[in-house]
């Protein structure tokens, strides 16, 4: 039932917040991944650092507080990254996505710490690049540390709650 309710939350926050240019794609046990700029997608490569990173938050806010109503040890990790991916359908009836950014995101979560998003390299150029926050709004920690699979890896850390809306996309929500 838990799972449950963290996919349904996730899913009312995506739709709330930045439904159409991102979606869920799959839930595997409680992880979520969330797709942005497939070939299928409404697209907005410019702003696309800037929506995953306001989505994630928006969604880990939500489901900290969900999950300290059970224990207040309880927090949702977060690994972002960016790059080309491949999908298809691969035991006959489900499309997956697969690829070195599913698989670094995936490392980063081991790494985040409570109020943070563990964000890889790809997507910090992004970020930096598309320039979609006041740069003096997010904390970030840099940091290098051993990933399974990746060894020695450079990643940051953003402290959520200094992280803002993304300027250069106004409201994203229905709500506007």
């Amino acid at each position: 039932m838990l799972c449950h309710n963290i996919f349904n939350l996730a899913h009312d926050v995506i739709l709330r917040e930045v439904y159409p240019y991102a979606y869920i794609h799959e839930a595997i046990g409680d992880t979520i991944m969330l797709l942005l700029n497939a070939d299928f997608m409404v697209k907005w490569p410019k702003g696309s650092a800037g929506i995953a990173l306001h989505a994630t938050v928006c969604m880990q806010k939500e489901l900290d507080k969900m999950l300290q109503s059970f224990d207040r040890d309880f927090y949702a990790r977060a690994g972002i990254s960016m790059g080309t991916i491949s999908g298809g359908v691969i035991d006959g009836r489900t499309f997956r996505v697969f690829g070195h950014p599913v698989h670094l995101s995936q490392r980063l979560m081991s790494k985040c710490e409570p109020g943070k998003v563990a964000c890889s390299e790809p997507f910090m150029e992004a970020f930096r690049n598309q320039n979609p926050f006041p740069g003096a709004d997010a904390v970030i920690e840099n940091r290098k540390e051993e990933l399974k699979g990746f060894g020695s890896t450079q990643f940051s850390l953003l402290v959520s709650e200094s992280v803002s809306q993304p300027r250069n996309l106004g409201r994203l929500s229905s709500e506007s």
